[in-house]
């Protein structure tokens, strides 16, 4: 079955498609004040009262990634004939058409390793809103952020925040949440413990972005939301200096995604750092005229080794606590315990544990399941991560080094130098001995 998702900007965009019958639209509304299905409206409301005024073509940027978002939340694999392939055409209206044109080709492939799915994309242009949120005054360049970085609630981005405020640059720290608050709640509190430190070197952007409601069981792979974050970075660096960058700190491990059985692919986890996923990225930045340089400069680091190369170890401490990097965040409090706990057994929780061991770190945390005093068992649905996690190790133990280069390469291609390619193969290597020496003491 072919979904149809229909961006519409505006109140007097009107747009439809005449479909066959055994396809479905999902209407995507965007600055659209009144209607209830609107999709982050806040985020250029919040930027223009913060005297940030982003780029036509960065918010045109976004409205994809809502859109794109939307649909992969709201539209259940199962609809499809391999119950995870789906097909979508995305229906987008831009200010700079000519420029989408040349870089619709590079939001395809992007699209299509992100979600796994087929992906079309039609355009169509359209004309400025008047209601469209601008800052009436814009920012001296004096007082604008000269660094953004992507700001999860995790221990990664908790990590790359610190050691950009230290270097005394005055830094855009940019979140995301949707439902609940067991997202934004560590964004918030690790927030405010790093603004108590740096002051106003710091400035915090959480956009709450949900899809437009859908009845029916949602989607929970959700691989969608990495081109969201980048795209919400974007957009406020974008309304920065030119070249400004766009840090995102992720572990080596985490970033490449690799499959840790044959019978996983990998799929069901994010992409937001994935090489060739950043390399299209940046592509496409280049082809829309989006002039923000995206780094990442934890890529060939362990969570372990960005633990110990942190600027302020001192602050790190202080502040782990209020970190999440659970896949599960709020499992402890639907079953009458603490949302902040971390569930324990999921593949983040287990690495998370292993860096904080490896860093000499320890007994500062509680987790729901401890999966070293009481570990669950193999066949259940919390043993699954553990499981597959010793068989990885099992199957790479003692290794010769080219093997590791044989598993990078899994999760997609890398779009390196071969020096890099080595490199990416040796942080997969160390992030799994992190993993066993806490697995196996």
């Amino acid at each position: 079955m072919k979904f149809h998702v229909i961006c519409r900007v505006g109140p007097n965009d009107e747009f439809h498609r005449r479909v066959a019958s055994d396809e479905r639209i999902l209407v995507v509304p965007v600055q659209h004040t009144g209607n209830p299905r609107r999709v982050g409206e806040e985020v250029l409301a919040t930027l223009a009262e913060r005297d940030l005024n982003p780029t036509d073509t960065a918010v045109d940027l976004l409205h994809a990634a809502f859109a794109t978002y939307s649909a992969d939340l709201l539209v259940p694999r199962e609809a499809s004939a391999d119950r995870w392939t789906r097909e979508f055409t995305l229906h987008l209206p831009v200010l700079h058409l000519r420029r989408w044109q040349r870089a619709r080709p590079t939001l395809v492939k992007l699209l299509t390793f992100l979600t796994g799915d087929r992906w079309m994309i039609e355009l169509r242009g359209r004309q400025r809103l008047p209601s469209q949120p601008e800052a009436e005054t814009p920012r001296l360049a004096s007082v604008l952020p000269e660094a953004v970085c992507l700001f999860s609630g995790g221990l990664d981005s908790f990590i790359g925040a610190i050691d950009l405020l230290g270097s005394n640059r005055r830094a855009a720290l940019v979140g995301h949440y949707g439902y609940g608050g067991n997202v934004s709640f560590p964004q918030h509190e690790s927030f405010g413990y790093l603004h108590n430190h740096f002051g106003d070197l710091a400035e915090h952007f959480a956009f709450r972005v949900v899809p437009p409601a859908l009845k029916g069981k949602q989607e929970p792979t959700t691989r969608g939301r990495s081109f969201l974050f980048l795209a919400l970075g974007t957009i406020v660096a974008s309304a920065c200096s030119p070249g400004t960058p766009l840090l995102v700190p992720e572990n080596g491990l985490i970033s490449l995604n690799i499959p840790l059985t044959p019978a996983r692919s990998g799929s069901s986890s994010t992409r937001t750092t994935h090489p060739y996923l950043v390399m299209l990225y940046r592509k496409l930045l280049a082809q829309l005229r989006i002039d923000v340089d995206v780094q990442l400069p934890c890529r060939f680091r362990t969570k372990g080794e960005m633990l110990n190369a942190c600027r302020n170890p001192m602050l790190l401490r202080g502040g782990l606590a209020k970190t999440m990097s659970c896949a599960h965040p709020g499992v402890g409090f639907r079953v009458g315990g603490d949302p902040k706990q971390h569930c324990g057994y999921c593949v983040p929780c287990l690495i998370r544990r292993a860096s904080l061991k490896a860093a000499r770190i320890l007994n500062i945390e509680t987790y729901f399941v401890d999966v070293i005093a009481a570990p669950p068992p193999a066949n259940s649905e919390r043993g699954e991560d553990l499981r597959a996690m010793q068989m990885a190790l099992g199957r790479l133990r003692g290794a010769p080094s080219y093997r590791y280069t044989f598993e990078a390469l899994k999760s997609g291609p890398l779009p390196a130098s071969a020096a890099d390619v080595q490199k990416y193969a040796g942080v997969y290597r160390r992030g799994l001995e992190e993993v066993r020496a806490f697995l196996e003491p």
